[in-house]
């Protein structure tokens, strides 16, 4: 895929008895990504040449509240033209609808080389986090980038030095309402290996965090096994977030509720 060899689509489907049923499926690979494959397809022919191609591992976001509420937002990643050294033709983006989904938008791409598999949840004041895995490996923490304008762009990004990682999928999501939002994030707090799942809790956004709760460790934990892996979350009760983890060298799916 990073070649251009193949073609990911992206589709839909919608539910509207709580998926006890689904529609048809519906394509919008022409609006949520740019494959460019001249002489094969003509209805994927872009200039900007994306090759391999993914949406977010974990949720998509929906607004809540303010400026943007009822705004779909689907995190995703691509890579750019020819492949490079270390990942560093992966990138970040994200595609949204403000008319429950019968148009996408892209983003802006996230600019910083390797961003991978990413989540993003609503802040304070109309803001929103994308929260980004570092493919390349170099800097050993979660990549993160803000917008003020809905995830259309970005207004600032940084490797946050409290968040270490050790290149992996990581999960982020916002709760409460404006007056009084949290954002916890769960991931592999270790530079290492695969291990260390830790829920973190924010009031003010992901510039510090006032809770650090273990979920899974294991000490000495080979470097050739994962003990924690990818997660999701969801809320699930007052004050408590149900955290879905991949355990033990990902031979178990491990569903658990936290109280924050």
């Amino acid at each position: 895929m990073r070649k251009g060899k193949g073609l990911r689509e992206v589709w839909y489907k919608t539910s509207i008895d709580g998926g006890a049923t689904w529609s048809d499926a519906v394509n919008i690979t022409t609006q949520a990504h740019r494959p460019n494959m001249p002489g094969k397809n003509p209805a994927y022919n872009f200039p900007e040449d994306w090759r391999s191609y993914a949406n977010t591992p974990g949720h998509a976001l929906q607004f809540a509240d303010g400026t943007f509420k009822g705004r779909i937002y689907v995190s995703a990643n691509h890579s750019a033209g020819k492949p490079q050294p270390d990942f560093g033709d992966y990138k970040a983006h994200g595609y949204y609808s403000d008319d429950h989904g019968k148009t996408f938008h892209l983003s802006e791409t996230v600019t910083f080389p390797g961003g991978n598999e990413a989540m993003a949840a609503q802040l304070k004041g109309n803001r929103m986090v994308m929260n980004i895995r570092n493919q390349q490996g170099n800097e050993r923490y979660r990549i993160i980038a803000e917008s003020s304008d809905g995830g259309q762009s970005w207004d600032s990004t940084y490797f946050d030095r409290q968040l270490p990682d050790p290149v992996c999928q990581g999960s982020v999501l916002s709760v409460g309402n404006a007056r009084n939002r949290r954002l916890i994030v769960c991931n592999n707090a270790d530079t290492a290996q695969r291990n260390n799942l830790v829920l973190r809790v924010s009031r003010n956004d992901g510039k510090s965090y006032y809770k650090n709760i273990p979920i899974a460790n294991r000490p000495n934990n080979p470097r050739r096994n994962s003990h924690t892996a990818y997660s999701d979350l969801v809320e699930n009760g007052r004050r408590k977030v149900g955290v879905l983890f991949e355990y033990d060298d990902y031979k178990q799916i491990v569903f658990t509720t936290i109280a924050y």
